[in-house]
């Protein structure tokens, strides 16, 4: 029998401590997986999904409740996969329930349906079926019988006793003593955490939680900003432990489409390329880049669908609109270059040819314009369009319309966001957006990332400035948040303990909505000098420890000390120390050091910043410390109450070309930190505060840190 040897460190025996990985449920996945999966594909499913088995409670603790896990995928990177290969798992340790919560629209609820049933079409010892439609007494009995049951439901208002998450409710409370795992996919919509859902989704959901004497509640997203920032004070769905799922070999995300603003897969659109008064120019060039790029995949014999996303606005009148002029302009374009005697045939073909020796610039393997368009004419007859909203959508995007039609171009909405995949989609059109955007909300528009290495040449993403900057700043969070869970879960403490702080660079970006949590500006760092005025320390003993951990340092570091004289007359010595390192610096002091209340831009994020751009090779490890005026402490006047210093680094007058502190000529331009011990009363001047100045020369680097004000 295959097992992981490897025990969770819980003295109670609350988690499964061996994982079976031999069993019926998963043999059969895999058989199935197989048909049409690399085997390196599944292995790397199933080693992502075992580990997190390991987290799971075990069955055979009848009482010890649920835990609540997240876990933290990317944008279309393989988060169901993963769902499925934990229910198989699940099933073959014990577990005899699964309640899938498929998302909050009924495409994506049917889009996992679909997939559910197809990966688990081999097993006839698996019961799938409609959580409304489902009996315990029947699901008793089916599980006496040695069968698996999963419960399909969408995660929807909870105030309609037949239907949706009530319906959870109250068979979660009649089955409340079977093992049984809870999968909330899109967990983050409908956040317990939102005021809006206040007796809906979330008070559901929590119910379930709490009802439940023996399981897990799965809640999987790409996009964990509002489960984070639920208060880990009220028992709700803070997640108690996180799985991060690494995305496999080719996936294709944030930091392929927007690592910087000059990204060739990313074509800048205007502000003003609308809808309104026509079919904008650059969707006209859009539109013919995929129409180029479905003939190059059928010659390339890559017969599959090709896809098109038009991302217009989340109102349906203004989809309305856009559909109907982006049927019209391929109408017009069938009817010109079909017909090659007819006005204007020879004008549109020659704007075709300029896209295509646009698309295939510095790329090889590409075939010549007369054979790919001679394909896209034939093509033309089997492109389709198809408006996807409340009013218009299809359950089943997969399916939706003629079989005959191959290559399909979607307009909508929010009803082609969060969780839904587009197959093979290769081209977005996306503009319009808010003025302040939701990090979780905007990345969960990407529906372009996902596996499309094979055809990442004929990939584009038309959007705006605005949007651009967006989403290559929400790409810096995203490594930076994942980098955080990431250094935080080999800790083995309790996720409730880590420290909700988040690198978000734009100030139009909020982390979450407003209902959930308010974004609250922390810390910034970039080029230059700054500094921090604030006096307002917590306590005389947080002083006293600042100055011992500096203090300590300097000592280790005195062989290398210096002396240095500035001033209008040079009467003021200063010790400086060359070729530090930042990383043994930050580890002896920044850690432990404890910075005044109010400090804005000299405070740990601050620092953390400097460290991110060393790790990315933006700026050398080495710093050059100074200890300004050393054995001459500096006296400052204070003003606002006595909490902020009157010129702290400054002269009170620059004159004469003399800059003050941050103009020492030979460090202004160099990594440099520096010292000043000041004084505030003048009958005093050995009762002293420590001041860090930083002065950083990359112009490369600006981070930004916050984190969320939390609804308690």
């Amino acid at each position: 029998m295959a097992v992981i040897n490897e025990q969770i460190n819980n003295s109670a025996n609350k988690y499964i401590n061996y994982v079976k990985t031999d069993g019926a449920c998963k043999k059969k996945l895999v058989k199935h997986m197989s048909m049409s999966w690399e085997q390196s594909s599944i292995d790397n499913v199933f080693v992502n999904s075992t580990q997190a088995l390991l987290k799971f409670v075990s069955p055979q603790q009848k009482n010890a409740g649920m835990t609540k896990l997240l876990c933290l995928g990317k944008v279309q990177s393989g988060k169901t996969a993963f769902f499925i290969s934990s229910i198989a798992l699940a099933f073959d340790n014990g577990y005899d329930i699964a309640y899938v919560l498929g998302g909050t629209k009924n495409n994506l609820l049917s889009q996992n349906e679909e997939r559910i049933s197809d990966e688990f079409s081999n097993n006839d010892d698996i019961l799938i079926m409609h959580l409304n439609d489902a009996d315990a007494h029947e699901i008793r009995k089916v599980i006496s019988n040695g069968c698996k049951v999963i419960l399909m439901a969408l995660k929807h208002k909870s105030n309609n006793s037949d239907t949706n998450l009530a319906s959870l409710e109250k068979l979660s409370k009649e089955l409340a003593d079977i093992p049984s795992l809870i999968v909330d996919d899109e967990g983050d919509e409908r956040s317990p955490g939102d005021k809006k859902m206040k007796g809906q989704a979330s008070n559901a959901i929590i119910n379930c939680v709490k009802t439940i004497k023996c399981g897990t509640y799965l809640s999987v997203t790409a996009t964990p900003q509002s489960n984070l920032l639920i208060s880990t004070e009220l028992i709700n769905l803070s997640p108690d432990d996180c799985i991060l799922v690494e995305p496999g070999n080719g996936y294709t995300g944030a930091n392929t489409f927007h690592d910087t603003m000059s990204n060739s897969l990313v074509e800048e659109i205007s502000d003003a390329d609308d809808f309104n008064h026509g079919v904008p120019v650059s969707f006209q060039g859009a539109l013919r880049y995929f129409l180029l790029g479905c003939a190059v995949r059928y010659l390339r014999e890559d017969t599959g669908a090709h896809s098109m996303l038009v991302h217009p606005s989340y109102r349906t009148v203004v989809q309305d609109v856009v559909y109907n002029k982006v049927k019209q302009e391929l109408e017009i374009i069938t009817k010109t270059l079909s017909d090659s005697t007819s006005i204007g045939h020879e004008e549109e073909k020659e704007k075709f040819q300029k896209t295509y020796q646009e698309m295939i610039a510095d790329k090889e393997g590409f075939s010549s314009f007369e054979g790919v368009f001679s394909q896209m004419l034939k093509n033309l007859h089997r492109t389709a369009i198809y408006q996807i909203n409340r009013r218009e959508g299809s359950d089943d995007l997969d399916n939706i319309g003629n079989k005959f039609y191959r290559y399909k171009i979607y307009v909508g909405g929010n009803m082609l966001e969060r969780g839904i995949t587009l197959k093979n989609l290769a081209v977005t059109y996306i503009y319009r957006t808010a003025k302040i955007n939701p990090v979780d909300n905007t990345l969960q528009r990407a529906r372009w990332f996902g596996y499309k290495r094979g055809y990442l040449d004929l990939c584009k993403v038309y959007m705006t400035h605005d949007m651009k900057e967006y989403f290559v700043d929400i790409a810096n969070h995203e490594n930076f948040l994942w980098n955080t869970v990431r250094d935080f879960l080999e800790t083995g403490r309790p996720m409730q303990e880590m420290e909700r702080v988040f690198r978000l660079d734009n100030n139009n970006l909020i982390l979450t909505r407003k209902s959930v949590a308010k974004t609250i500006s922390l810390g910034e760092s970039g080029q230059g000098y700054s500094y921090d005025r604030s006096i307002n320390y917590e306590s005389e003993s947080d002083i006293e420890s600042n100055i011992n951990l500096i203090e300590t340092y300097l000592q280790e570091k005195q062989s290398l000390a210096e002396n240095y004289y500035y001033g209008r007359k040079g009467e003021h010595k200063h010790k400086y120390f060359r070729e530090l390192s930042f990383v043994e610096f930050f580890d002896k002091v920044i850690k432990k050091y404890k910075f005044p209340k109010d400090a804005t831009k000299i405070n740990h994020y601050a620092f953390e910043s400097l460290l991110a751009a060393i790790d990315n090779e933006l700026i050398s490890d080495k710093f050059i410390f100074i200890k300004m005026r050393d054995e001459e402490n500096q006296y400052r006047s204070t003003i606002v109450d006595g909490r902020a210093i009157k010129e702290l680094p400054e002269s009170y007058q620059v004159t004469n070309g003399y800059e003050g502190d941050k103009g020492i000529s030979e460090f202004k331009d160099k990594f440099c930190i520096q010292l000043h011990y000041v004084y505030l009363d003048k009958d005093n001047p050995n009762k002293i505060i420590p001041f860090l100045v930083l002065n950083n020369p990359s112009n490369n680097i600006k981070i930004k840190y916050v984190t969320g004000e939390f609804n308690v």
